[in-house]
């Protein structure tokens, strides 16, 4: 575990040998699938700012934050080229850090990213109406800072059902309530990333962007607008999953990362 400097230095766990991946965004979430990834690969698991262990943290919370968060641990690692895997917010990160830096990043493995600042009008009207959707029952909760009920109302849209995240198990459950302090800060975000049409058609890396068969409307319509635009992507649809798959199913999510490192180029 890193100590932290007179900037913001996330903390990170690591694990393995061989090329370097990176897993974004809380070390909690990611430990079955890093230790699986870990026997083939040098594994960094870091801890975004406002997110696990580094609440409370100094600074902003905003995608241009996290993303120059991440480069400067691959600063401080000497890290020259990393392969980076993220999911939903995190993919955000990991898809600005990408723009800003695309000659650090040797592939990208992101599962439903979120951020709708390139979609054209059609594709934004159906984001709108199903983030309204969503959002409607967690915007009253978090307005009164009723964050463990505000997260409950999040987990429940996210996985496409009411009752979601009661059905989880309980460490999920503690996992996502010891992460309520970041969501007021995720839903008043002003930072504006350099994710745009134009930035995301000159990114020159092999991406793979993946979501689940049952993945609600405005996490789907992002996935195939970055599609569109990146020159070197692909598409993989999960069968029967949603958005909540790593959560679920880490096996099947180190089965997709380990696809995607496997069909790269030589």
């Amino acid at each position: 575990m890193t100590k932290t400097n007179s900037e913001f230095l996330m903390p990170y766990q690591r694990q393995g040998q061989g090329d370097t991946l990176i897993l974004l965004a809380d070390p909690r979430l990611w430990a079955p699938h890093q230790t699986a990834l870990a026997k083939s690969y040098d594994v960094i698991v870091p801890c975004l700012r406002h997110f696990g262990e580094t609440q409370p943290a100094p600074g902003s919370f905003g995608l241009n934050t996290h993303a120059r968060d991440l480069l400067t641990l691959l600063d401080h690692l000497a890290l020259e080229r990393v392969h980076l895997v993220a999911w939903s917010y995190g993919a955000d990160v990991a898809l600005n850090a990408a723009t800003l830096a695309p000659q650090r990043f040797a592939s990208l493995c992101l599962c439903d990213p979120g951020f709708p600042g390139y979609l054209e009008d059609e594709a934004m009207a159906e984001f709108g109406a199903d983030a309204q959707a969503m959002f409607e029952p967690v915007f009253p909760l978090a307005a009164e800072a009723r964050w463990p009920e505000a997260v409950r109302q999040l987990i429940d849209g996210s996985g496409g059902a009411p009752g979601y995240f009661d059905r989880q198990p309980e460490a999920v459950r503690q996992q996502q309530l010891d992460n309520a302090g970041s969501l007021g800060l995720q839903l008043h975000q002003n930072e504006t990333p350099n994710l745009t049409a134009e930035t995301l058609a000159d990114l020159d890396i092999p991406t793979t962007i993946a979501r689940g068969e049952n993945t609600r409307p405005l996490f789907r319509v992002v996935c195939n607008a970055a599609l569109g635009y990146l020159p070197r992507s692909r598409e993989v649809i999960l069968a029967d999953a949603n958005h909540m798959l790593p959560v679920e199913a880490p096996e099947r999510f180190v089965a997709l990362v380990e696809e995607h490192l496997e069909a790269l180029p030589d």
